[in-house]
């Protein structure tokens, strides 16, 4: 007869939310590879984390290990929540409008222009 082992949860006292976000950051830490975050980002999921707390835990670690390690480990944490990165890259906004709905003009004199334009492409010279 055997008895059932608990889960590492369990042995720590932590609940399975806070267990998972805490091996999610000792993973960030140790450079673990995509498939690592992957699991443990379902199991925080899973025990009741949003992407937020994710996110969270990603900033709380970051003075710990440096942002260097955050930096190489988002991508993986991104496709681990289901965030299409590419998808993401892809996809341009158009640069913000006044109020109006229109461009904004950042001339000086209202003009509109910011310099010589090109006469072929209508790009403005900032060199003139």
């Amino acid at each position: 007869m055997t008895a059932e082992r608990p889960a590492p949860a369990d042995m720590s006292g932590l609940d399975e939310k806070t267990a998972a976000l805490a091996r999610l950051a000792a993973l960030v830490a140790l450079r673990a590879a995509p498939a690592s975050y992957h699991r443990c980002v379902e199991r925080a999921l899973a025990a009741g984390a949003s992407v937020d707390d994710v996110v969270d835990t990603l900033k709380v670690v970051a003075p710990s290990v440096g942002l260097a390690r955050v930096v190489a480990a988002a991508p993986g944490l991104a496709l681990a929540v289901g965030y299409d990165i590419d998808a993401a890259l892809e996809t341009v906004d158009a640069p913000r409008a006044a109020d109006e709905g229109g461009p904004v003009d950042l001339a000086a004199d209202g003009s509109g222009r910011h310099g010589t334009e090109h006469p072929v492409d209508g790009v403005s010279d900032p060199t003139t």
